[in-house]
């Protein structure tokens, strides 16, 4: 799917999952999937996180790497999320997700070459973490791996450097594979069909 395509199939969605009732204030294009793509959405709107995984094939937000910056404990009261260990596996993996969050912002700042520098190097730490992790973490690891490596595609695509572009996207699609990731597996494709 491209990302018109994509946004297409979740406004659809919407008016499915909520018939008898206006979303349109909910509605998404392309450039939304892109934000989306990029990590600059995190946490949408529980209408549009519920087409996601409709659309998508995802049970939980967990399953498309939604997260939200703060969390809920099921009392309506909002509580701050517990930090990770110092140190810990926890934190490594939270730290390379913002690492992969900056470096996406570089690209907007300082052009795709200064931001593809930075993506190589993290890609290049986290390809040999997926045989360190614990077993309960790997998941996540070569999710994180995955997304670095479809940002490389992207990037790649953006220099107009096709080969090398697509060369990450099969990368990112096996890592998503490996784990049966919904929305690296849609959007990894995508990010080649837009930049290519």
């Amino acid at each position: 799917m491209s990302r018109s395509e994509l946004a297409d199939a979740v406004n659809a969605a919407l008016d499915r999952i909520y018939v008898g009732r206006d979303v349109t204030a909910h509605y998404v294009d392309f450039r939304w999937v892109g934000k989306l793509e990029r990590g600059e959405h995190r946490w949408p709107s529980q209408a549009r996180r519920a087409a996601l995984r409709q659309v998508l094939g995802a049970a939980t937000d967990a399953d498309l790497d939604l997260y939200s910056p703060r969390r809920s404990d099921g009392t309506g009261i909002t509580v701050e999320t517990i930090e990770a260990r110092p140190g810990s596996w926890d934190e490594t993996i939270h730290l390379l997700r913002e690492q992969w969050h900056l470096l996406v912002q570089n690209d907007k700042m300082f052009g795709p070459e200064y931001a593809l520098m930075g993506v190589t190097r993290q890609l290049t730490t986290i390809e040999d973490l997926p045989n360190e992790v614990p077993q309960a973490l790997r998941p996540a690891v070569i999710r994180l791996a995955a997304q670095y490596a479809e940002s490389a595609a992207w990037l790649h695509q953006s220099l107009n450097d096709h080969a090398a572009g697509h060369r990450r996207t099969r990368q990112a699609l096996a890592w998503a594979g490996q784990i049966a990731d919904p929305t690296m597996t849609a959007w990894a494709p995508t990010a080649a069909a837009n930049n290519g």
